[in-house]
């Protein structure tokens, strides 16, 4: 249907009254309160922005799990799994009786080693040499003809780490030397009571740093002693302890 003429000049003419009566300022205040409720309404209607989750590396992600792994796996690959050293004591038929630092994978023939090996009157029979050592252990080498027999129980315990292998070598030099100097042991490990200091009678089978203790203050009180049977008067020393190392004294 053509419109007419007519009707679109009534239009413009009640257009340009209606503007003529609203006022250009009033018109362009309209128009801007309408803009800022437009921009309003987007800016609360728009989509949300992705959480921060999203863009962090998903733990399942080839490239970032194969880095993460590389990194914490890496440092540890290649570490020995048992890096540490032992201190035991070996006492009886050996060459250097003392107390040794070894590598904790050590069994009783490596202490043996380590104190300078069996003595000619050693018995090896008896004992077992491929017991594994803890640290603190005490080795036993019997002497051929002697019932004082003792085992080292397996045991594990804590253990310090850093192992010194030259320690060994340094302990067999410094044991070989204060028995020399002292006179106090033979070679074939019997200790002169008489002249042995604390050291050397900590060597013998049952006695601890008590023990030789005693009998240096014995020895001091009393003199020499005349035969090893006169340990039996030290105190703490019994039947049994002296039967253990009857064999490893002497008293000239």
């Amino acid at each position: 249907m053509a419109v007419s003429p007519a009707f679109l000049d009534r239009l413009r003419s009640r257009v340009a009254a209606a503007i003529d009566w609203y006022g250009p300022a009033r018109a362009f205040a309209t128009a801007g309160s309408v803009l800022v409720v437009c921009i309003g309404a987007w800016w609360l209607l728009r989509a949300p922005s992705p959480p921060l989750e999203n863009s962090l590396p998903f733990a399942g992600s080839t490239s970032s799990g194969a880095q993460v792994t590389g990194t914490l796996v890496a440092p540890t690959i290649g570490l020995p799994l048992d890096n540490r050293d032992i201190t035991v004591h070996v006492v009886g038929a050996v060459v250097a009786p003392g107390v040794y630092t070894i590598s904790s994978a050590s069994r009783v023939v490596d202490a043996v080693g380590a104190a300078g090996g069996p003595a000619s009157n050693a018995d090896l029979s008896s004992l077992n040499m491929a017991l594994p050592l803890a640290d603190a252990d005490q080795v036993f080498v019997p002497a051929r003809g002697s019932t004082a027999i003792r085992s080292v129980p397996p045991v594990t315990k804590v253990r310090r780490t850093n192992p010194t292998v030259a320690t060994v070598a340094q302990a067999i030099a410094a044991a070989s030397t204060t028995v020399a100097a002292s006179g106090a042991a033979s070679s074939n490990g019997v200790v002169n009571i008489n002249i042995a200091d604390a050291g050397a009678l900590e060597s013998l089978p049952g006695v601890g740093p008590a023990t030789a203790k005693a009998i240096i203050a014995h020895r001091t009180a009393n003199g020499p002693f005349g035969k090893p049977e006169d340990l039996l008067q030290v105190k703490g020393i019994g039947d049994g302890k002296f039967a253990a190392m009857r064999q490893f004294v002497s008293v000239s």
